[in-house]
């Protein structure tokens, strides 16, 4: 398993599962992975060539910067720390696991829109407050307040608010499944809203 795989309507919460599902299944698993052995090969040696052949080209695939590339071998890292120890076969407890996933998910973000790494490895720093001029400076405070409805719906959206609701309530299912096409349409609707209004807003896969 890994990080946010969707199960069955249950986000499963295990390390390097985005990206193999977003990224891993359909592409590079099926045409390098597996024809290079994939993980049922005899030696440890082999398996990190393997992984690290596949994060790679993923990496490169995303387009021809060293950012893209960084992001591929941090989940060729990750993938290799987690088969090695055995640690993606451990049980840990679910906000654990939520930190450890989401960590990286962003942190992967970062790299993965960066213009180049000395941009991420800054963006990254004052994520934790190194070189940063405060938790909150003005800019940070004008975006606040200028998106704070959508920052209020985003964290209303990462909730499983439908799953409360419908705990227990079955006649709800019926309301719910129509109610969330309609509020995935609204999202699209409205981000492509900004996207128009936005002007300039270069594809990251143009650096490819």
């Amino acid at each position: 398993m890994g990080l946010l795989t969707w199960v069955s309507g249950r986000l499963q919460l295990r390390p390097t599962s985005s990206m193999v599902s977003g990224h891993f299944i359909h592409g590079p698993r099926n045409n390098l992975y597996i024809p290079l052995g994939g993980s049922r090969v005899k030696s440890r040696g082999r398996l990190i060539f393997n992984l690290f052949v596949v994060w790679f080209s993923t990496g490169l695939w995303h387009g021809a910067n060293w950012t893209f590339i960084a992001w591929g071998l941090m989940y060729f890292v990750l993938l290799c720390v987690e088969k090695l120890t055995g640690f993606e076969k451990c049980s840990v407890p679910l906000w654990l696991a939520w930190i450890y996933t989401m960590l990286f998910v962003v942190l992967g973000w970062v790299l993965f829109r960066a213009e180049n790494l000395t941009g991420a490895v800054k963006y990254v720093l004052a994520m934790f407050g190194i070189g940063a001029s405060g938790l909150l400076d003005a800019k940070a405070a004008y975006y606040m307040a200028e998106y704070k409805l959508f920052f209020l719906l985003a964290i209303a959206a990462s909730l499983p608010i439908a799953g409360w609701l419908g705990k227990g309530k079955e006649h709800l299912d019926g309301a719910i499944s129509v109610l969330y096409p309609v509020w995935i349409i609204g999202v699209y609707a409205v981000a492509v809203s900004f996207i128009v209004k936005g002007g300039y807003n270069p594809f990251i896969y143009f650096n490819f």
